[in-house]
Parts: structure tokens; sequence; C-alpha cells
């Protein structure tokens, strides 16, 4: 079973917080999304550019949109440690 998932949301009301609409559109648990923030997984488009999104309680504007990459292996990894090169 593949339980990876991509979603991109525009926002139509504001004070939505991110956690709260992606919970509600995709039935992921709070938590489950909370941890896809923090690896990286969860992005916000306003205005002209689109950056990562971090915070759960990131209150939306009208217009904005959440873009939600997720992959449970993908989040389950942890990356080995670098060598030093130089």
């Amino acid at each position: 079973m593949n339980d990876t998932l991509e979603t991109h949301l525009r926002v139509h009301s504001s004070g939505d917080k991110a956690v709260d609409l992606l919970h509600k559109e995709t039935a992921l648990p709070k938590q489950r999304i909370k941890h896809a923030m923090n690896c990286g997984a969860v992005w916000l488009t306003r205005d002209f550019g689109t950056a990562r999104l971090r915070r759960a309680t990131r209150k939306l504007l009208p217009g904005d949109e959440i873009h939600l990459y997720y992959n449970p292996l993908l989040l389950g990894e942890t990356p080995e440690a670098p060598d030093l090169i130089a």
C-alpha cells in the first residue's frame, strides 16, 4: 500500500491555520502534518514566492496556496552523517 499524497490547496478565507486546513482536506492526523512540516514537506506560495512552511499555526491569507508532499517512507528516513572532504 502506497500512502504517498500530494495536494495543492488554495486558501479562500483569512485566519485559517495551515495545519487545520491540511487536516480537514487530507484527513491526515495533525501530528503527521506537523512532522511533515518539520521535515520540509509543506510549502507556502504567497504573492510571487514559494517557501517552506514549518509553523503549524501560521495564519493564512486569501490567495495563499499550500503544497503538501507527503511520503511516509521518505519522511521516516534518517540521513547519513556527512563526510568532511576538505
